[in-house]
């Protein structure tokens, strides 16, 4: 088993994890070829996330290579009386490569 290292997607983690996200949006659409008007939106919005942090990015890799994303959205909420948290977290996207996907995995 190769061990996996998850941590934040960075600025040069950007085109990679656009391509993964064409992957899936491809496979997600019965393997339809996305364009690359749709890939340059894509990683607009991802360096966009990863610039103005509206969205933490979290990646898994191994061996240099990535396998595993996961989009988490950033949620003001309104403020409310008393306690609470006014700051939420969604998941919008969590996509696996299907050549990792159902794979033994050693967290390292």
């Amino acid at each position: 088993m190769q061990p996996i290292i998850f941590r934040q997607a960075r600025a040069q983690d950007a085109v990679v994890v656009a391509q993964q996200l064409g992957e899936y949006y491809s496979e997600a659409t019965g393997n339809a070829p996305v364009g690359d008007s749709f890939m340059d939106r894509v990683l607009m919005v991802v360096c966009q996330a990863i610039e103005q942090r509206d969205a933490t990015i979290w990646i898994a890799e191994s061996k240099g290579r990535l396998i595993s994303i996961v989009w988490v959205t950033h949620i003001s909420k309104v403020p409310w009386p008393g306690p609470g948290a006014y700051r939420w977290a969604y998941i919008t996207d969590a996509y696996t490569s299907p050549h990792t996907a159902g794979t033994a995995w050693a967290l390292g």
